[in-house]
């Protein structure tokens, strides 16, 4: 058969003209009818803007305190819905549950194909359903001592509780956020001993026998180590490409001083809400992997208070607000954390302790922190002094020959 025989058999799909109308009971029922309601709608959002999304910021949405003002805009500056106080989380879930959605799927969740022909897991979950996972997990999250600004680590598995574990981060943010200093310390260690009691008495946790994991197939160790190593790596691109982000100045002001990055026009509540759901999230994926890897946890273990200061040392022992402060601070407090429960099995808490005051104490910004002000101060002596030592550190030679080319 000729090439060109061949050609014309083949239907291009690229410049597609074909229309398909939904089925008039479907349309009946939809929140848009027909294809001229959208259109008029659309029209209507170029025409009056402000007009449109305040309609439908109020008809959709739930607010705990109504906005003031639709739009603020002054270049290159934009404050939508200024005034305004909602949660994500509860416009979500919370809404419907005094409704007949209350029962419908929210949502939908298929995993992976479990081999060729083989349909993968298949899970859905009400939005009934959906708000208690997200409200046990709100509880967990408290129960690990979260503070104001903290990036969470959290051992879920990368399946639906990823989702889940973002939603809570957003239902629990709105309250514990809002607090600050002491107040908010005493507030989470209050909740954190709350939650490790009713988790240890719950059945859906395993109570005091613990809960196992049990999987279809056997555990395979090298595709254990892959599945790490691409979480760590989307971790690590996620984390740099916030850190270089208008996103990340906005972080990186709050840290310095909220109220004066709120002047700059920074919303630090809004900021903090969203940092730490996308924390969540990945946390969320690489507990899996480690609830996989363990097959089995205790509650005791799980919800103890020296987890959340163990998560707590490592991002201030390496540096808080960096990417390689959290891995470097991992791995050195991985190192020794082992040693100190061994040889001080009565005090390695309160050599935790010590430790963490220690260093915000005496370095605020960690290791990462401490070999800065070292390179600084060295450059700046080996700047200052003509002397040939000075030469040797710059050039690796002395005087005059280190810099002949």
């Amino acid at each position: 058969m000729a090439l060109n025989q061949i050609s014309t058999n083949i239907t291009s799909v690229l410049d597609e003209k074909r229309v398909f109308p939904p089925p008039k009971d479907f349309s009946k029922r939809a929140e848009i009818k027909s294809l001229a309601q959208y259109r008029k709608l659309y029209q209507e959002s170029i025409r009056s803007p402000e007009k449109f999304w305040g309609r439908a910021a109020k008809n959709e949405l739930h607010w705990f305190k109504p906005f003031t003002k639709v739009l603020q805009w002054q270049e290159p500056y934009a404050k939508w819905f200024g005034g305004g106080r909602l949660n994500v989380s509860y416009n979500c879930l919370d809404r419907h549950l005094g409704t007949a959605t209350a029962n419908k799927a929210a949502l939908i969740w298929e995993g992976e194909p479990a081999g060729p022909g083989k349909p993968g897991e298949e899970r859905t979950f009400t939005y009934k359903q959906l708000h208690h996972d997200v409200c046990q997990f709100a509880n967990v999250l408290k129960r690990n001592g979260i503070q104001k600004g903290d990036r969470i680590l959290i051992y879920l598995p990368m399946v639906p509780e990823a989702a889940i574990a973002m939603l809570a981060s957003f239902f629990i943010g709105l309250p514990t956020f809002r607090l600050r200093g002491p107040y908010f310390v005493i507030a989470t260690i209050g909740v954190t001993e709350a939650v490790r009691v009713i988790m240890n008495n719950l059945d859906v946790t395993g109570g005091a026998s613990g809960y196992r994991i049990i999987e279809d197939k056997p555990f395979s160790p090298l595709e254990h180590y892959y599945t790490a190593i691409a979480a760590v790596a989307l971790a690590f691109v996620i984390s740099m490409v916030i850190a270089g982000s208008k996103f990340g100045l906005a972080l990186r002001a709050i840290k310095q001083d909220e109220d004066a990055a709120a002047d700059l026009g920074v919303n630090p509540f809004t900021s903090k809400l969203w940092i730490h759901a996308i924390a969540a999230g990945l946390t969320g994926i690489a507990g899996g992997i480690y609830a996989r890897r363990a097959a089995f946890f205790y509650p005791g273990d799980v919800f103890a208070f020296q987890t959340g200061i163990s998560i707590l040392l490592m991002p201030v022992i390496g540096g808080i607000g960096t990417v390689w402060g959290a891995v470097l601070g991992g791995v050195i407090f991985g190192t020794v954390e082992e040693e100190l429960v061994v040889h001080f099995p009565n005090l390695h808490l309160l050599i935790y302790g010590s430790l963490l005051i220690g260093i915000i104490l005496l370095e605020p910004d960690g290791l990462l922190g401490l070999l800065r002000r070292l390179f600084r101060l060295l450059r700046r002596k080996s700047e200052d002094s003509g002397s040939p030592n000075a030469d040797q550190v710059l050039w690796g030679r002395g005087g005059v020959e280190g810099r002949e080319l």
